[in-house]
């Protein structure tokens, strides 16, 4: 049952969707939906703005991940004139970069900026390949060959690959490989030795530019609909948000996390799915993501585009401080976040549950059912506990113990104890604590058994832990009778 129950509790993401994605319309709708299409297939969010030549920094890019730049079919402006972003729109797409946000371009920006620089000087800065005049209109099919390997981009393709090309004037752009910026990549080339896809970090984000037009032909391709899935997965910088780094049981924002226990992180660009550790010790990595604190690697139980849960190391503060700050970091195959400060204590108690930080407690009785009203959990048995029978709460945050703890993992081999005894509060109510130390199953997950006191019976009696100047919050319950 427990095992389950861990799985269960430590498998599951509050935010699926990958990215949310800001599009510059091509100026066909048909080729809109279906760049729509591609996108959403992965999970991300797409909103879709104004064509690229009407962009003018005055569109809202507030929880923006990654702008996808179209050209496509609208780079002729009325009269056969060279249509053009205004200079307000380039300087508030390369502020979005610079501030850490993703961009991705297609091929015609790539002739225009070349052709007329002095109108795109500003987003030239941050493009990773030099601007060409060359293009090809002939190539109805193209081979996309892995050049530089990356573990983001290359995700579920191999290493060579055929690609179809809408026939309109400006299929492709020509750029040699000599004419990546310094610090950037071509980790794809097409026929010809061409750069199919170059990018490079810029400013506090990242910039991938395609040489070949994304039209309709390409997005309806399942290769280079998988490329276009991880170009924007690449381009999302990993970034924590503010508060970010918390206890993994109860989510509360504002207070410090523990050394040994498991901590949540929430930001963007997190990882590029979701994968989840299937093995004691804990990896230090999953999926090509892996965190540190204070540069220590932390063992990494589940990683997805939004969330990662990992263990603070029992060591993070060095010197045997027992408070402090450590720098968390986050890497992602090539990508690295900013340091984020987190605040560490002693300890800051969270008890596990169903819904994160309120609801049904993680809290079994002798007899291996969950202390909850009957048939509260599908598929997994409940009944209320017994006032004076006794119950086991999992728990995170409750500091040093003895023997010392090991990251990554178990307790099976001896009985770890706390160093400090919790009270625990039931209804209110102080319970007879019997143990209070690791579970011995599972790395960062501490378990108190208690005996159930004289508390008024009901199917959410709240249940907490004091400790030092901590107390978990109340909106955790378990059902309780006489």
């Amino acid at each position: 049952m427990l095992p389950r129950m861990l799985s269960l509790l430590f498998c599951c993401s509050l935010l699926t969707q990958a990215a949310n994605i800001f599009v510059m319309s091509s100026g066909r709708s048909t080729s809109d939906a279906e760049l729509r299409r591609a996108l959403e297939s992965f999970g991300h969010s797409v909103t879709l703005g104004v064509p690229f030549d009407r962009f003018d920094g005055t569109q809202n890019l507030a929880g923006v991940d990654v702008v996808y730049l179209q050209v496509n079919y609208n780079w002729i402006g009325s009269g056969f004139l060279v249509a053009i972003m205004p200079f307000a729109g380039q300087a508030a797409l390369v502020n979005f970069v610079n501030r850490g946000g993703g961009l991705v371009t297609t091929e015609w920006l790539l002739w225009l900026t070349a052709d007329w620089g002095h109108f795109f000087s500003g987003l030239d800065s941050i493009l990773p390949v030099y601007p060409s005049l060359d293009w090809d209109t002939q190539s109805t099919a193209v081979t996309f060959t892995r050049n530089v390997a990356d573990e983001d981009l290359n995700a579920g393709l191999p290493a060579s690959f055929g690609v179809p090309l809408d026939n309109i004037d400006g299929t492709r752009t020509l750029i040699s490989l000599g004419a990546t910026r310094a610090g950037a990549s071509a980790f794809y080339t097409m026929d010809g030795g061409f750069i199919a896809l170059a990018g490079w970090n810029a400013g506090g984000g990242r910039v991938l530019s395609f040489a070949t037009l994304n039209g309709e032909a390409q997005l309806r391709d399942a290769g280079f609909r998988r490329l276009l899935g991880n170009a924007i997965n690449w381009a999302v910088r990993p970034s924590v948000s503010a508060g970010g780094v918390v206890n993994a049981a109860s989510f509360a924002r504002g207070q410090p996390v523990v050394p040994g226990s498991l901590v949540s992180i929430f930001g963007s660009g997190l990882a590029s799915s979701l994968a989840a550790a299937e093995s004691i010790p804990l990896p230090n990595s999953l999926g090509g993501v892996g965190v540190t604190f204070n540069g220590i690697a932390a063992p990494v139980q589940f990683v997805s585009p939004r969330q990662i849960n990992a263990q603070l190391p029992w060591e993070v503060l060095s010197g045997g401080a027992t408070s402090g700050t450590a720098s968390a970091v986050i890497r992602r195959g090539s990508a690295i976040s900013e340091a984020i400060p987190v605040q560490v204590s002693p300890a800051s108690p969270g008890i596990f549950s169903v819904e994160f930080g309120s609801g049904q407690a993680i809290a079994f009785q002798e007899d291996g059912s969950l202390a909850a009203s009957a048939g509260a959990l599908p598929g997994i048995r409940t009944e209320p506990a017994r006032i004076g029978g006794t119950i086991s709460i999992l728990a995170t945050g409750l500091g040093a113990v003895d023997p010392p703890g090991r990251d990554s993992q178990s307790s099976l081999d001896t009985q770890r104890r706390t160093l400090t005894t919790p009270t625990v509060l039931i209804g209110g109510v102080e319970a007879q604590v019997r143990f209070s130390g690791l579970a011995p199953e599972f790395p960062g997950v501490y378990q108190i058994n208690v005996v159930i006191p004289a508390a008024t019976p009901g199917d959410r009696v709240p249940i907490q832990i004091r400790l030092g100047d901590f107390t978990s919050t109340d909106r955790i319950t378990i059902a309780l009778r006489n």
